[in-house]
């Protein structure tokens, strides 16, 4: 158990699709150790947390996020926007047991507080204000 253990935990909501969502995630902790934050970050992908309810990796048996990124590094950039309004359609679709998960995913945690670096536009970033909100947290985006 280190010195950071006693801090209090801020969970940091983050996505693996393109890299700045990670890239925000690490100047976020870079920024906090070296201004010795009062409290800790814990980063989590939250396409971990919502795996479970996965429907594109249940039909192609690959994450929605390694889809993305390979079209993008194929420059197969042409259906991006498609392929996200329809990502955005089955989110609205599947809310309420999205919003569960993340519920039940905080529960565990019991976090003091709840960042996001998923763009506030973005769907999935509601799913986490959701689970925060039950679980008395504070959330903010970034």
């Amino acid at each position: 158990m280190g010195v950071d253990d006693d801090l209090p935990e801020v969970v940091l909501f983050t996505f693996d699709a393109g890299g700045g969502h990670r890239a925000a995630a690490k100047a976020l902790v870079a920024a906090a150790e070296q201004e010795r934050a009062p409290f800790r970050f814990e980063v989590v992908s939250l396409q971990d947390v919502l795996a479970p309810l996965d429907i594109g990796q249940r039909l192609t048996g690959r994450p929605l996020e390694q889809t993305y990124n390979e079209m993008v590094r194929r420059r197969r950039t042409r259906f991006l926007v498609p392929m996200l309004r329809g990502l955005q359609w089955v989110v609205r679709r599947l809310h309420a047991p999205l919003e569960a998960r993340v519920a039940e995913y905080l529960s565990t945690r019991r976090p003091a507080a709840v960042l996001s670096v998923i763009p506030k536009t973005s769907t999935p970033s509601w799913l986490v204000a959701y689970g925060a909100a039950t679980h008395g947290c504070r959330c903010s985006y970034c």
